[in-house]
């Protein structure tokens, strides 16, 4: 009776706690499945055998409800932590858009960059962010991300190489990513040739000074265009009059002994300097063009003719030598190639002893004096 009196109670134990073990009609004795506990209660013990035939004991007080045990059960289920990446500057253990620079490529809208090849975008963003990192790090970054743009970025007011950049999207477009990035570890500088590439974080401010070289030219429409986001031209995109080159070329030597470009589809040409502009003792600006004794007349006289009318992109003030020999500077002020003269680049509009305003507009020093409006 007693026997079979302990063969019910496992059952009705193994039914209650839903257990795997496998209730043997092979019992022991009640010495061996039974076992006093000094409170009083009784504890039962089933026989379980694991991969290695060895015997495994689990204990279950009688006594407890299956409520009871399922809340001893929750609570000895220990919280999994998922360690965070370590606040530890230049432990690469994050992603790149978890760095600041990081979030700000992949915040800030390509499209700003209008002027720039399709495939450039993304590139150009990253040279964005290298130079604003470098020059707003130490700053408040919101309100140098303000300045910054117009300080470093030329737009079309300044006869730029760009004629779709506006500043008003651009200063929204990085203030509200700035904002947004806040507060993230600064990384090393990133790479515009490789955009995704990770650096690490940063280490050492001074790395911020030193970002990987590039030429932005790669990255514009234009190759005669330079610079963030692509709204200026290269110095070496102007011929020594300073008439801008042709849109498919720059100035070189073109398999000749001097540097020229084309200046328009007419195939009209100019030379361009190869040295310093300047006058070198004589009475008007000069520079050499190519080898030996090839020189040329230069210089650059502004974006303003005399009557303070801005000069097309393509033909600013100078003295434009590519369709006839000019002995004065001037510009084209509109695409009808109506011109006006230019002051001297040396010599501004003003009165200078005189009850008007006036300058000089002759590339020799003190000729072609002309009235002017400052």
């Amino acid at each position: 009776m007693a026997r079979n009196l302990h063969v019910l109670l496992c059952i009705v134990l193994l039914t209650s706690y839903a257990l795997k073990a496998e209730c043997k009609t092979s019992l022991h004795s009640r010495e061996d499945n039974l076992a006093d506990n000094n409170d009083g209660t009784v504890e039962f013990y089933v026989e379980e055998t694991n991969t290695k035939d060895e015997e495994t004991r689990v204990p279950f007080p009688v006594e407890n409800t299956e409520e009871e045990t399922d809340a001893i059960n929750r609570e000895n289920i220990k919280p999994v932590y998922v360690e965070e990446p370590a606040d530890i500057i230049g432990e690469e253990t994050v992603e790149l858009q978890d760095s600041f620079q990081g979030c700000m490529v992949a915040c800030i809208k390509p499209e700003i960059c209008c002027s720039c090849k399709e495939s450039g975008k993304r590139s150009m963003v990253v040279a964005l962010v290298n130079q604003l990192t470098k020059d707003c790090a130490t700053s408040n970054l919101t309100t140098c991300a303000n300045q910054w743009v117009e300080r470093n970025i030329e737009f079309t007011k300044k006869a730029g190489a760009s004629s779709c950049t506006r500043s008003e999207m651009i200063v929204s477009n990085v203030q509200l990513c700035a904002n947004k990035c806040l507060g993230r570890p600064l990384s090393k500088p990133l790479n515009p040739k490789n955009p995704n590439f990770n650096p690490g974080y940063l280490t050492n401010f001074a790395d911020l000074s030193h970002p990987p070289s590039v030429d932005l030219t790669d990255f514009c429409k234009d190759m005669r265009a330079e610079g963030l986001l692509c709204t200026k031209y290269r110095a070496d995109s102007f011929t020594a009059g300073n008439t801008l080159c042709r849109s498919d070329n720059r100035c070189g030597y073109h398999d000749q002994q001097y540097s020229w470009c084309y200046v328009d589809f007419s195939n009209n040409w100019d030379y361009c300097c190869t040295e310093t502009c300047d006058f070198h003792g004589q009475n008007y600006l000069w520079c050499k063009s190519g080898s030996g004794s090839k020189w040329q007349y230069c210089g650059k006289g502004g974006d303003m003719d005399i009557k303070h009318h801005r000069c097309v992109a393509n033909y600013p003030c100078g003295v434009h030598q590519e369709i006839g020999k000019k002995s004065y500077y001037w510009c084209y002020k509109d695409l009808n190639k109506n011109w006006d003269y230019c002051c001297q680049p040396w010599h501004s509009c003003g009165k200078h002893g005189r009850a008007y305003n006036w300058c000089y507009t002759g590339y020799t020093r003190d000729s072609s004096m002309q009235k002017c409006t400052p």
